[in-house]
């Protein structure tokens, strides 16, 4: 997926993620595409680490090399390998010390999901939609 179309297809429902709405304590987003991307002009890694909320199970633990950004970019979409339960997301670019938590018991419904690489490190993108999205890749049903 082409980086620019993945950011103006959900530009109008999109949202850096810096501070969540709180849900009641049984909600939680599910992620039904998770996508990688880059803007940087140089290739970078991106560590990536998903645990289950409330045991502490890591589900995922990867790093991923992403091209430079720029025009034609293709991001990475990572294949559903997560379960449908709380998560939380931890990323970061492989040369740096912290890491960035996403965690989806903040929000509700699905989520089209972002990870982008940039100057600060790393930011999450996301859009709000109705479970399921229209032909889920993972998590058919969920909601």
């Amino acid at each position: 997926m082409k980086r620019r179309t993945f950011l103006g297809a959900a530009v109008s429902s999109t949202v850096v993620a810096t501070a969540g709405c709180l849900g009641d304590d049984d909600s939680y987003a599910t992620i039904q595409r998770f996508h990688l991307l880059n803007s940087l002009e140089e290739s970078a890694v991106m560590e990536i680490r998903i645990e289950q909320s409330e045991t502490g199970n890591r589900v995922h633990d990867d790093q991923y090399e992403l091209p430079p950004g720029g025009d034609g970019f293709d991001g990475i979409t990572l294949d559903c390998l997560w379960p449908d339960e709380p998560l939380k997301i931890d990323t970061r670019r492989e040369s740096d010390d912290s890491w960035n938590t996403f965690v989806t018991t903040d929000y509700e419904d699905c989520l089209l999901f972002a990870v982008e690489l940039n100057q600060s490190g790393t930011s999450y993108l996301y859009s709000h939609e109705d479970c399921p999205v229209r032909s889920p890749d993972c998590h058919d049903g969920a909601g």
